[in-house]
C-alpha cells in the first residue's frame, strides 16, 4: 500500500495533477472494460484489484491533492464541498446501476468503462488543453503591444492591412 501511494505521489509530482488524473481515469476505464471479458477466477481477481487500486486509491489521492493545491486559502470549505460531491457521486452511481438493472453485469460494466474512458478521460484531456491555451494567452499578454500587433497581423496573413485598404478603395 505504501509503495502504491509513493508511486502515485511520484506520478503527480512528475506529470502534474491533470495529466495524472487523465491517465488514471483512462486506465480505470480500460480495466473496467477488460473486466467484462474476464475468463477465470485469477484474471477476474486481478482486474477487481486493479479497479480498487485505480478507482478507490489512485483517484482518491489525486482528487484530494487537487483540493489541497487549488484551494489553500479556503481549504476547510473546499474539503466540505468535495466530500459532499463525492457522496453525491456515489449516490448517482447506485441510481445509475438501478436504471441498468435489466442489463447483464458485463454490459453494465462495459458502459461504465466507456463512460470513464471516453467521457471523463476526454474531459480531463480537454481541461489540460484549455490550460495550455490559457497559458499561451497569458504569455502573449506579456509581450509588448507592438510585438502583439505584429504577431496578430502575421497570423491573420495581413488581414488587418487588407481590410483597411479595402475600406480606403473607391
Amino acid at each position: 500500500e505504501d509503495d502504491l501511494r509513493d508511486l502515485q505521489v511520484e506520478m503527480i509530482d512528475r506529470f502534474g495533477l491533470r495529466a495524472s488524473l487523465t491517465l488514471v481515469v483512462a486506465l480505470l476505464g480500460a480495466v473496467v472494460i477488460t473486466m467484462t471479458s474476464a475468463r477465470g477466477l485469477l484474471q477476474f481477481a486481478i482486474l477487481i484489484t486493479l479497479t480498487r487500486g485505480l478507482g478507490q486509491s489512485a483517484l482518491s489521492v489525486i482528487s484530494i491533492s487537487m483540493i489541497g493545491k487549488w484551494f489553500r486559502e479556503r481549504l476547510p470549505m473546499a474539503t466540505g464541498v468535495y466530500s459532499a460531491l463525492v457522496s453525491i457521486g456515489f449516490i448517482a452511481a447506485f441510481l445509475w446501476g438501478r436504471t441498468q438493472s435489466d442489463l447483464e453485469w458485463r454490459t453494465q460494466w462495459r458502459l461504465l468503462g466507456e463512460v470513464l474512458l471516453i467521457g471523463l478521460a476526454l474531459l480531463a484531456l480537454l481541461a489540460m488543453l484549455a490550460l495550455a491555451a490559457a497559458l499561451l494567452v497569458l504569455l502573449l499578454l506579456r509581450l509588448p503591444a507592438a510585438l502583439l500587433v505584429l504577431l496578430l497581423v502575421l497570423v491573420g496573413h495581413g488581414g488587418v492591412l487588407q481590410c483597411s485598404r479595402r475600406g480606403a478603395a473607391p
